[in-house]
């Protein structure tokens, strides 16, 4: 740590009271940090303003007792009694903020996530603006089941950085787990508009949309999505199935087709394909899909029925 080498050398001063050189001297000759600390309390409740004294326990708590948010607290303390003592009271909390976020850290990886949320609530105090702070305590009350205190979070960081992709990600994600679709949509259409190419967005979106029960809307995002990822299976079939449920035969045999361009074994496509084929009457069509069918599936009945009636409405 940054700040604890400087007990490393300690002076005593002839104008200094008993107290504050009995406790240099049980840290200098004796390393004995409890008998400072003993002494370095009857020096505060002596002389509340001694901003050295605050500073010195500040500096044992850290260094030899490890105890770093009480490090920090007694740092605090000096620079109120003495506004000079900036300089050093800002290592102190650099140092103190980084062992507790490393400490909290720690803890997470152990899944001790109480003692995590303890450590970094504690660290987020000293430096309230270390997003990378703030991001792991939210997780870790996700971690905890505490999920309203995760988004208090997210929020806080949303406020602080509205285009933070981290905290937007995590409150639409949240949003949607609590089934609030339409303030997940919300969030997710923000980072959308951040990162138009990132199709993770627009999916969610979609499923967003379909959750609300806005068909149309779904269906525009999905098609959105399908520009920047043609050859993406999922969305091409729940696009054809989308159009296909609503009877626009025309328009779901476009997307089964794509399907099939995509991977010429994807038999559900094909299937579907040639249904809708055979609703519009596009018999040329037909031939071509109901072979690829049998190609596919043999034995198929349903495909030779196909591939048949094609054959003998084109023989008109």
């Amino acid at each position: 740590p940054i700040f604890f080498d400087i007990i490393a050398v300690l002076v005593l001063v002839a104008c200094e009271s008993m107290y504050m050189r009995t406790a240099k001297l049980a840290i200098r000759d004796e390393d004995d940090p409890d008998k400072a600390i003993e002494n370095l309390k009857k020096e505060i409740e002596a002389n509340p303003g001694n901003a050295d004294a605050y500073l010195f326990m500040s500096q044992i708590y850290g260094q030899y007792k490890e105890e770093y948010y009480t490090a920090y607290q007694y740092a605090k303390k000096a620079l109120k009694a003495d506004p000079s003592k900036e300089k050093e009271v800002n290592i102190i909390c650099l140092a103190t903020w980084s062992q507790l976020h490393n400490q909290g850290l720690e803890e997470v990886k152990e899944e001790n996530f109480s003692e995590a949320v303890l450590k970094l609530s504690q660290a987020h105090e000293i430096q309230p603006d270390s997003m990378v702070t703030f991001e792991l305590l939210g997780d870790t009350y996700v971690r905890t089941g505490e999920i309203d205190k995760a988004l208090d979070v997210y929020l806080q960081i949303y406020d602080k950085d509205p285009e933070n992709i981290f905290a937007l990600n995590r409150i639409a994600t949240t949003y949607f787990n609590q089934g609030d679709y339409e303030k997940s949509v919300e969030y997710f259409l923000v980072l959308h508009n951040l990162e138009p190419d990132n199709i993770d967005w627009l999916y969610n979106i979609w499923v967003g949309e379909i959750k609300l029960g806005n068909t149309e809307s779904a269906l525009e995002i999905a098609k959105q999505a399908i520009a920047i990822d043609p050859s993406n299976k999922e969305l091409l079939y729940n696009i054809a199935d989308m159009q296909f449920n609503q009877k626009d035969y025309a328009e779901a045999a476009i997307y089964y087709e794509k399907v099939v361009n995509v991977d010429a074994t994807e038999l559900e496509a094909l299937k579907y394909l040639c249904y809708c084929l055979s609703n519009t009457k596009n018999y040329t069509d037909l031939v071509t899909y109901a072979q690829k069918w049998l190609d596919v599936e043999p034995d198929s009945t349903e495909a030779q029925q196909f591939l048949n009636l094609a054959k003998q409405m084109l023989n008109k």
